[in-house]
């Protein structure tokens, strides 16, 4: 199975969830909250999802494809390791240009939506602001994994970080053209 067609895979696997909280979320901001323009709503929405994905891609995928399995198949998975074990693996190598592959692409555009959609829900964040609460929010990801039987990698906090600081600057950059020459 190639990495697109995994990462195709666990898609799927995580926006069934990710649909139930986005829309529960909009239900809610939108009953509670008359003043905020709808555009402004949506983004909110649109982040609210996209944080419910991140969570269960970096941290739940064995049981959100476990309960997909379930779902589907209407039979248990097999899965009799269960799924807070702490692993104890960390790597603070910084290694990560010597053997570039889909999985370390893949950590920068798994963070790519952050730069636009947090600045997005609210017009008042700043681009060091930006980045400040997507390295806290990676760096939090990365300490948590070894309680959830993954590891810790030094190397995926930088490429997430990368990958905020790639789509904040064009987030940000186009912010500016358009201020100056709106």
């Amino acid at each position: 199975m190639s990495s697109l067609e995994m990462y195709l895979m666990y898609f799927s696997d995580v926006l069934p969830l990710t649909l139930i909280v986005g829309i529960a979320y909009g239900i809610v901001k939108y009953r509670k909250d008359k003043d905020t323009p709808i555009s402004r709503k949506i983004f909110s929405v649109l982040f609210v999802c996209y944080i419910t994905a991140l969570i269960q891609l970096t941290l739940f995928l064995d049981i959100v494809r476990d309960f997909s399995y379930l779902l589907n198949n209407h039979m248990d998975s097999g899965n009799i390791n269960g799924y807070f074990h702490f692993s104890g693996a960390y790597n603070f190598n910084i290694n990560f240009w010597q053997n570039i592959n889909g999985e370390k692409i893949g950590n920068i555009i798994l963070f790519l939506p952050f730069g636009i959609l947090y600045p997005l829900r609210n017009e008042k964040v700043s681009f060091k602001r930006t980045l400040l609460v997507g390295f806290l929010l990676t760096a939090a990801i990365e300490v948590l994994q070894p309680f959830l039987d993954r590891s810790f990698d030094l190397n995926d906090i930088i490429l997430n970080v990368l990958g905020i600081l790639v789509s904040a600057a064009v987030f940000f950059g186009i912010k500016k053209l358009r201020e100056n020459y709106g």
